[in-house]
């Protein structure tokens, strides 16, 4: 991970993860019960966020497994622990770490690695594909999902939908990161010397308020650093926040997320 993170972090990301949860929650745990997620397992959960599949992850290793939550942000970690400890959740360990930094004493307990998001926010994923290879032991399951964001959609076509994604694209460009990463994850998993067992793609759409919400929650978060970039105008900005609004509250539009792409498998 990389301090160029341009979303929110704890409160200020809570609800757009909330969206995500909404628009991948039921692939992931699909995907992770695939790769052959069980009780009695000690799975990391890199790059945590908030804690919403860690909840979900603890209660399918149960009481004879563990989770290990990491996220380099400490606010991430400390709300991804409170909502947890106020749910009654006990068999996590909290870790504040950046996942590039992990050795080959944090890995080799692992016996599922599962990240969401995460290598399309790093600079470097085949550094961190590589060390999975090299201090995970053998046959130790990975679960990965990486968007294709270019290929979210809006039905009917509404420019205001669009206008958000190429700017969201563009500010990705700008802090060095690629956010249809989900296009290259294949090729470098295999080219790391880990067993692909298994690839999905996931595009579904939803005309529900809240899963529409991200577009405007992405945009929300982003905001000052458009201007920053000089990306576009405040006014234009301002704008463009309503009619996000606006479309996540019409009944009748349909979004995509983005397209996801899992890859699972063994080290």
């Amino acid at each position: 991970m990389n301090s160029e993170y341009v979303l929110g972090v704890g409160n200020d990301g809570a609800e757009r993860l909330e969206s995500v949860q909404l628009l991948y929650g039921n692939e992931s745990k699909l995907v992770l019960q695939k790769s052959g997620l069980k009780i009695g397992m000690t799975v990391l959960d890199a790059g945590c966020g908030t804690g919403l599949m860690t909840q979900w992850l603890s209660k399918e290793v149960g009481s004879s497994g563990q989770v290990i939550a990491l996220d380099n942000s400490q606010q991430q970690i400390d709300f991804a622990r409170k909502h947890l400890e106020k749910n009654h959740i006990g068999n996590v360990n909290y870790v504040c770490k950046n996942v590039d930094e992990l050795s080959y004493n944090d890995l080799l307990p692992i016996d599922l690695f599962y990240a969401r998001l995460l290598l399309v926010h790093n600079k470097n994923p085949a550094l961190l594909l590589n060390n999975i290879k090299n201090n995970c032991k053998k046959n130790t399951i990975f679960v990965f999902e990486e968007p294709i964001t270019s290929e979210s959609d809006c039905h009917p076509y509404h420019e205001t939908f669009y206008k958000h994604l190429e700017l969201y694209c563009k500010l990705g460009e700008t802090a060095g990161f690629d956010y249809d990463f989900g296009k290259k994850l294949p090729t470098l998993i295999a080219s790391a010397g880990l067993k692909i067992q298994g690839i999905r793609t996931v595009k579904n759409y939803f005309s529900s308020y809240q899963a529409k919400l991200i577009a405007y929650q992405r945009t929300r978060e982003c905001a000052k650093k458009y201007i920053q970039h000089n990306l576009i105008d405040e006014h234009t900005l301002e704008d463009l926040q309503k009619q996000l609004l606006e479309l996540a509250n019409n009944q009748t539009t349909l979004f995509s997320g983005v397209t996801m792409l899992q890859v699972w498998g063994l080290v």
